[in-house]
């Protein structure tokens, strides 16, 4: 998905700036993530071309088409800021969500959120690209996972729900930071690349009232190379060729 743009059914992601480019694993998130009730304030960290904020707008808008919801994005990159501005200016969805070139670390709104949704980086120690902007999208030292942890917390309503998008490993990782700020799993879709693959990527929803966590496996192609029937429902209201 290296494209200058990717073309979606409802809106267009144009990318020839952005560190984070379109990736499917970023698209499940936005997909599988659940809906908050109406009215709602929802935070998006690390937008990077908005994607997640366009892809929530439109399943809010799908859900409730007379309500009341406004989306803040956070993306401290300035080059993929301004994809993301493009995108969003180009859509829609332009009325119910609000770009900040901000890290999540440096923003205070004035109210929590009733759902924070963030693929944040994740790299540890891997050799840094050439291009600066890659380095904060990918690696961790631009958000680490504690300082993740911290502030969704602070965000986050009594009732909101946190949707993070991270390899296995590193989910782990933010579940036992998640603990000790009161924030519990509630459910873990466990996505795999292809049948007989092991998984690559966790999508983890974290509450605080404490609940039997429960897990939902998600393959994303079968053993022909064809997307299987669970991504095909899943991604059909966005993808343009499913």
């Amino acid at each position: 998905m290296g494209e200058p743009y990717f073309r979606f059914k409802q809106f267009s992601i144009w990318q020839p700036r952005a560190a984070q480019k379109v990736s499917t694993e970023a698209c499940v998130l936005g997909a599988v993530t659940p809906l908050p009730a109406l009215p709602a304030r929802l935070l998006d960290v690390g937008t990077g071309t908005g994607l997640l904020a366009l892809m929530m707008a439109q399943r809010l808008r799908a859900a409730f088409p007379a309500g009341a919801f406004l989306i803040d994005a956070l993306e401290p990159d300035a080059q993929s800021l301004a994809d993301a501005a493009r995108n969003v200016a180009e859509s829609s969805f332009q009325a119910t969500i609000v770009l900040h070139q901000k890290r999540l670390q440096d923003f205070f709104p004035e109210k929590p959120y009733e759902l924070i949704v963030s693929n944040p980086p994740f790299f540890q120690q891997d050799l840094r690209a050439a291009r600066p902007c890659r380095n904060t999208a990918a690696h961790a030292d631009a958000l680490p996972l504690p300082e993740l942890a911290t502030h969704a917390a602070r965000l986050l309503a009594p009732a909101g729900l946190l949707a993070v998008l991270l390899p296995p490993h590193e989910a782990s990782l933010l579940t036992a930071l998640l603990a000790p700020l009161g924030l519990v799993p509630e459910k873990k879709i466990i996505l795999t690349a292809r049948q007989g693959k092991s998984p690559f990527r966790h999508v983890a929803l974290y509450r605080r009232q404490p609940a039997a966590p429960s897990q939902m496996p998600l393959t994303i192609l079968d053993e022909t190379g064809h997307y299987t029937p669970d991504f095909v429902a899943l991604l059909r209201d966005f993808y343009l060729f499913l």
